[in-house]
């Protein structure tokens, strides 16, 4: 009935009184239509008025990094791929903004998978993205040495899947590897973070990602780890 009631309004004033008037906004992030857990915010993207208000402070109670509310419906589309695709950056810098707070984490990184190129050629605000965990996840396997006595950094190119890390030190760092073996163990060593840059695995079917970083006018995200490290290693 509500998301009838949300096609049936006039104005976009409509809507926004129609969200405003719940007792909470939960109904809008998690809904069972038609035997399936869909996201409402998806069906409220095109709207920024609306998402301000769901975002909103107001409703901090009920906003926990357990259960997320961007994800992705049935047909592989986001909130923000809505929100895009209306042109509403607004709504969009919001939502980026509540993900790097209640989702950061590398998990959600497929939410950027097909978008990212035009998030930044649209001039969507990066720099909170680039420095969040959401394409820059640090782990710590017990396959991989946790001390070395080398505290220059080190970049290495990894193209296979992320489950299958844990194994991969001896191919990804084969030099190291090696000397590993032969130190005598008399050196002092520091520890080691190992951190994965997810940033390159974007899909490039709307154009080149350097070329899209490179036009972009937001200065701060060329500051960003992520983009260090990817300049860095291209040159």
């Amino acid at each position: 009935m509500l998301l009838q009631s949300i096609y049936a309004c006039k104005t976009q004033s409509d809507i926004c009184a129609l969200v405003d008037s719940q007792p909470t906004p939960t109904i809008f992030f998690k809904v069972f239509l038609e035997l399936g857990i869909k996201s409402m915010v998806s069906f409220l993207a095109f709207d920024s008025r609306s998402i301000a208000s769901l975002l909103s402070d107001k409703n901090h109670e009920y906003f926990n990094d357990k259960f997320p509310v961007f994800y992705k419906n049935e047909d592989q589309r986001s909130a923000i791929d809505v929100s895009l695709e209306m042109n509403q950056i607004r709504s969009v810098n919001q939502m980026i903004n509540y993900i790097c707070k209640f989702q950061n984490s590398y998990v959600y990184s497929h939410l950027f998978h097909h978008n990212l190129v035009d998030l930044l050629n649209k001039g969507v605000e990066m720099e909170t993205l680039f420095n969040s965990k959401v394409f820059n996840h640090t782990f710590d396997f017990d396959e991989w040495p946790p001390t070395n006595s080398n505290t220059q950094k080190v970049l290495s190119a990894y193209n296979d899947s992320i489950f299958k890390l844990r194994f991969q030190y001896a191919d990804i760092f084969p030099k190291i590897a090696k000397a590993d073996k032969k130190s005598k163990g008399d050196e002092k060593v520091f520890k080691i973070k190992y951190q994965l840059n997810i940033l390159p695995s974007v899909s490039e079917e709307n154009g080149q990602l350097m070329n899209a970083i490179a036009g972009s006018e937001e200065l701060p995200i060329f500051m960003t780890d992520l983009c260090k490290d990817i300049i860095d290693y291209r040159w």
